[in-house]
């Protein structure tokens, strides 16, 4: 039996759909302090990526409860109230899909990119230190 390495292939759809170049960057730049919000797709593999960084939301769905849930949904896409729930959550930075509607919000509300590419944003409070 032969055995072939999918590393590449495993490297290749990790850079595609995670923000692998993003937590590379973090790592080498430094993670910034406080409360992160991050995609919920990517909960998992920032526990795995940055384990000294707590998670907002992964997809242990059962374990969160619907309002955590809802307040996610309701921050990620800058519904009424996304700024309050911010506040509540004591949110520093951000690492989502650049696509997502918060990310214009944040933009407008003056925080600073800290890194971007085609899959990945980390955005900080202008006052937000790094580690």
């Amino acid at each position: 039996m032969v055995l072939c390495d999918l590393s590449p292939v495993v490297e290749m759809y990790e850079a595609r759909f995670y923000p692998q170049k993003a937590i590379n960057f973090l790592k080498s730049n430094g993670i910034p302090s406080g409360n992160m919000f991050n995609s919920y797709g990517w909960g998992g593999y920032l526990i795995w990526n940055l384990p000294e960084t707590k998670v907002f939301v992964d997809g242990r769905t059962d374990l969160f409860g619907d309002e955590l849930l809802i307040e996610w949904l309701k921050i990620v896409s800058a519904q009424e109230g996304w700024e309050q729930t911010v506040e509540k959550w004591q949110i520093e930075w951000f690492l989502i899909e650049p696509h997502q509607p918060i990310v214009t919000r944040l933009l407008e509300k003056q925080w600073k990119v800290r890194y971007q590419d085609e899959v990945s944003i980390v955005l900080v409070r202008d006052d937000t230190p790094s580690d």
